[in-house]
């Protein structure tokens, strides 16, 4: 064969570079520079006769959609959709089903659209009192600093003040971005802690680093009196687990003006893993998440303070943790950054029949897969580590772009 053939990835920022070195000029990097990123959604339960239309829509722009084989005939009530083309397809498409006179279509047309915008935004700039935290370029690190006695890992080693206090700036010195303050464990099964004990355990940490340090704090709390006791002794954000459990978080975000975590759990701390069932677990936890932010929204807060976290182990099977590793992009969607949390957790004791004190390796191969698919804050304990298997994986994923 007289020519050298090479198959690219279907990324736009790929294809941008690959075309400037052609010397592709700007108007029709323009153009093409869509047609080359490829993509595939998923609609579920969508009735055959507005399924129908979708398919014959998609195919006169030069897309698909693949239905049910009995679709057409009517012989099925209901059927998923996959609807498959590019960037550029997807976009004529949502305006093509606007113009619909069933609002299901044109419901849709707005959510397709809105989905494509989120899911090609990459970078991020997180701003709130005394920071400014610009993501995307590379991965952030969240350590983590438990300062209670039943933490699944470390429980009990920091509870002195002075020790925490020097393990926040160890974890610093190992390259931290971020300092999550943590009094209360969320592991399965936790006790309830009252916010008098919670707040004796977590202000005095938070002042101790704040003295020494101007790292961004992020104070791990669901509740709203903490929360805001935590920013008036200097933590920068919020890391909420549970937002739904105290509505008056939102009133503390809007007030101070800080970032917020919102993660997805299914239940309570304490019985959040008995029997957890999902019918689609990606489209079930998108739809807490767009909830929250939803929330967040009305009530006043800047939708650019909010980050995401899908909840690793929370109110999850170990095969659901594995399904959200694997297409975290899908979270992409919601147009906001991404927070993970997977560091020796149970679902990689389980894959390694391994204890937590051994799941240094598995973590750190869960981290870089979910940097890979578009992470862009790991929530960890071992930060030295982390940070040198997070800086090759953005070498190789920075490689020609």
């Amino acid at each position: 064969m007289p020519f050298k053939l090479e198959l690219f990835p279907p990324e736009i920022t790929f294809i941008d570079k690959q075309m400037k070195d052609i010397g592709v000029d700007d108007i029709g990097l323009s153009i093409m520079r869509e047609k080359g990123n490829s993509m595939c959604f998923c609609i579920h339960d969508v009735a055959f006769h507005l399924a129908n239309i979708l398919k014959q829509e998609a195919l006169a722009i030069g897309a698909d959609a693949a239905v049910h084989k009995n679709c057409v005939s009517g012989k099925v009530e209901k059927t998923d959709i996959l609807l498959l083309g590019n960037v550029k397809d997807m976009r004529d498409l949502s305006i093509k089903l606007k113009k619909q006179s069933f609002s299901a279509l044109k419901m849709l047309g707005d959510k397709l659209d809105e989905s494509i915008s989120g899911y090609l935004k990459n970078e991020f700039t997180i701003r709130g009192p005394h920071l400014n935290m610009q993501l995307g370029k590379r991965a952030h690190l969240m350590g983590i600093l438990n300062v209670t006695p039943d933490s699944f890992y470390n429980g009990g080693r920091y509870i002195n003040v002075e020790k925490a206090v020097d393990h926040a700036l160890k974890m610093i010195d190992d390259g931290a971005d971020i300092i999550d303050v943590g009094g209360e464990s969320t592991r399965p099964g936790a006790r309830a802690v009252d916010e008098k004990e919670e707040i004796s355990r977590v202000i005095p940490v938070i002042e101790g680093i704040r003295k020494k340090s101007s790292i961004p704090i992020s104070i791990d709390t669901y509740k709203s009196t903490v929360a805001e006791k935590a920013i008036q002794a200097g933590a920068n954000m919020v890391n909420d687990v549970a937002l739904k459990l105290d509505k008056k978080m939102i009133d503390v975000i809007k007030k101070y003006d800080v970032p917020i975590v919102v993660m997805h759990m299914k239940g309570v701390p304490r019985t959040m893993q008995l029997n957890p069932v999902y019918e689609h677990v990606i489209p079930d936890i998108l739809k807490q998440m767009e909830e929250y932010i939803g929330m967040l929204k009305e009530n006043g807060v800047d939708e650019e303070k909010i980050i995401v976290d899908p909840g690793i182990g929370f109110g999850k099977r170990m095969e659901d943790n594995l399904v959200i590793l694997h297409r975290l992009y899908a979270f992409k969607v919601l147009g906001k950054p991404i927070l993970i949390g997977a560091s020796r957790k149970s679902f990689i004791g389980r894959i390694l029949n391994n204890n937590v004190e051994e799941r240094l390796w598995g973590t750190l191969a869960a981290i870089t897969i979910a940097r890979a698919n578009g992470a862009h804050i790991l929530r960890v304990h071992d930060v030295k580590e982390a940070k040198e298997a997070l800086k090759i994986t953005d070498a190789i994923m920075r490689e020609g772009v």
